[in-house]
């Protein structure tokens, strides 16, 4: 499930887990945290604390990553479906590169490249 915040679109890292074929929403949370200096230049990487329910156990953490940030964990990584992921991201650019817009549009800022110096 994509959940669009604001303008801004976001899904959570164990659904791309399963998108890439991962057993387990923890080898993501894993590779995000390895990541985490180049998935920031991307935009926010958001961290949420989810309760556990009634065990009384520490809340799960889990992190929403942004289109940018998917590309990224997909570009990293080995995983069985990785390659299927990688081509619907670019896709999904590239039909949205064919839209016109007109000049004076405004391009949210989460999609534009991160200027490095």
């Amino acid at each position: 499930m994509i959940l669009q915040f604001d303008s801004d679109y976001r899904v959570a890292d164990a659904i791309v887990a399963r998108w890439l074929g991962m057993s387990r929403a923890a080898d993501i949370r894993k590779t995000i945290e390895r990541n985490r200096d180049e998935l920031e230049d991307y935009g926010l990487l958001e961290q949420v604390a989810a309760p556990r329910g009634r065990g009384g156990r520490e809340p799960a953490t889990f992190f929403r990553l942004n289109p940018n940030q998917v590309l990224i964990l997909a570009a990293l990584s080995k995983a069985r479906h990785a390659p299927q992921v990688r081509a619907a991201l670019i896709q999904s650019m590239e039909a949205s590169e064919a839209l016109e817009l007109p000049e004076d549009a405004e391009v949210n800022p989460i999609f534009a490249a991160p200027q490095h110096p």
